[in-house]
C-alpha cells in the first residue's frame, strides 16, 4: 500500500478543496450525509452562488487555479497526479 504525503498549508488547502469537490459531486448524484450538506458548506466558505451544478463548476475552477498556484502549471499538476495514481496502483518507473 502506498501513501501520499501532504505537506504545508497550500497542499492541505488543496486536498480539502478536492475532497469537497468529490463530496459535492456525490451529493449531486444523490448521496446523502448527516449534518450540513457539502453544498451549503462550499457556498458559505467560498462565498459562491448558484445551484449545486453551477457551484460545482465554480469549485472546479477554483481547484484548477490553486493547482496552478501551487505547482506552477496544470501540466506539472497532472504529472504529479499521474505519479501519485501510479504509485497507488503499485506501478513504479524504475
Amino acid at each position: 500500500m502506498s501513501s501520499v504525503i501532504i505537506v504545508g498549508e497550500e497542499q492541505i488547502s488543496l486536498a480539502r478543496l478536492l475532497i469537497m469537490k468529490s463530496a459535492l459531486s456525490l451529493e449531486i448524484k444523490g448521496l446523502k450525509r448527516r449534518g450540513r450538506s457539502t453544498y451549503a458548506i462550499v457556498k458559505e466558505e467560498l462565498e459562491l452562488k448558484g445551484n449545486k451544478s453551477s457551484v460545482l463548476c465554480q469549485l472546479e475552477k477554483i481547484v484548477e487555479e490553486r493547482k496552478i498556484a501551487i505547482y506552477g502549471s496544470t501540466e506539472e499538476a497532472e504529472v504529479y497526479e499521474k505519479r501519485a495514481k501510479a504509485e497507488k496502483a503499485g506501478i513504479t518507473n524504475s
